[in-house]
């Protein structure tokens, strides 16, 4: 489960008031032991993640954050043992992913809570950070990550999130069901019902591809999938398009990036026509056969 991210969300008004498991943590007051996180690609002034515990005497282990920087002086807790208990327990910070949105690293972060000697699960959260200082993402707050999930598919859902809400902000309904996410990338719909048009927004994870979002006249999202391609990923949208019926748009991601696929799409319309997506992912696979 992700209780430690709706919990962090919950508890945010108390964190100006005292200092208490969602303040930073001098590190001057505390014993602090490296731990070892496995990032696919570990960007530079990517934060260190810690364990520490009391100065003096026995405790159990918290974990948390420290900026890249040598000289940093606070670290951001993650998973913090409450005062005069024992748990929860910090079983080590194994995996984080980072990703990119508005020109800005952003990254996930999985942590091990241990509340009790049976019981742990990951928990996971969202960061802005630099060399210097590390904050929540606060532009996740309310939201309740997928379970059972990578950390390179959570960055791409927290991506697809914060792009959904740019939707949001540009008079498009966020429509979290039309969303469709892999690991490298994702597809965003979102339907302004009043104008009659539809956004359409792909993106990668490890960067910003500087693809501007497709913004084009519908009544509707129909559907939206993904599917291999070639070399990468294949992203499917079919809109309900006024005099036209159920027309289709079409994105490749891939190392190079991303792009709309013309040529697919002209080779998909008839599928698309039919207002079936998994006849339009049939027709795909057999238009991608060798030969």
């Amino acid at each position: 489960m992700n209780k430690g991210f709706a919990l962090l969300c919950a508890v945010l008004p108390a964190f100006a008031l005292a200092r208490d498991e969602g303040d930073p943590v001098p590190v001057a007051s505390v014993q602090v032991t490296a731990l070892k996180t496995r990032f696919d690609h570990r960007p530079p002034g990517a934060p260190r993640a810690v364990a520490y515990s009391p100065k003096e005497g026995y405790g159990s282990p918290s974990c948390g954050l420290l900026p890249a920087n040598p000289g940093s002086t606070d670290i951001v807790p993650l998973v913090e043992v409450r005062e005069d208990d024992d748990w929860p327990r910090c079983d080590g910070v194994p995996e984080a992913a980072a990703f990119m949105w508005q020109g800005a690293r952003r990254y996930v972060f999985r942590a091990l809570q241990r509340d009790t000697r049976q019981d742990v699960y990951p928990n996971e959260q969202f960061f802005t950070a630099t060399s210097d200082e590390i904050e929540p993402l606060t532009e996740l707050y309310g939201e309740t990550p997928p379970e059972r999930k990578s950390v390179r598919w959570l960055a791409a859902w927290a991506k697809s999130r914060l792009v959904a809400k740019d939707g949001v902000a540009a008079g498009f309904a966020d429509s979290p069901k039309d969303a469709v996410v892999d690991e490298a990338g994702f597809l965003v719909a979102g339907l302004d019902a009043k104008a009659g048009r539809c956004r359409l927004a792909v993106d990668v994870v490890a960067k910003d591809s500087g693809l501007a979002p497709v913004v084009t006249p519908c009544r509707s999202v129909l559907a939206t999938a993904l599917a291999p391609g070639r070399t990468g990923t294949v992203f499917l949208a079919m809109l309900d398009v006024p005099g036209q019926g159920p027309r289709g748009r079409v994105f490749v991601v891939d190392a190079k990036g991303v792009s709309e696929s013309a040529a697919l799409e002209l080779r998909l319309q008839p599928a698309f026509a039919g207002g079936r997506i998994l006849d339009v992912k049939a027709a795909l696979k057999r238009v991608l056969q060798p030969g």
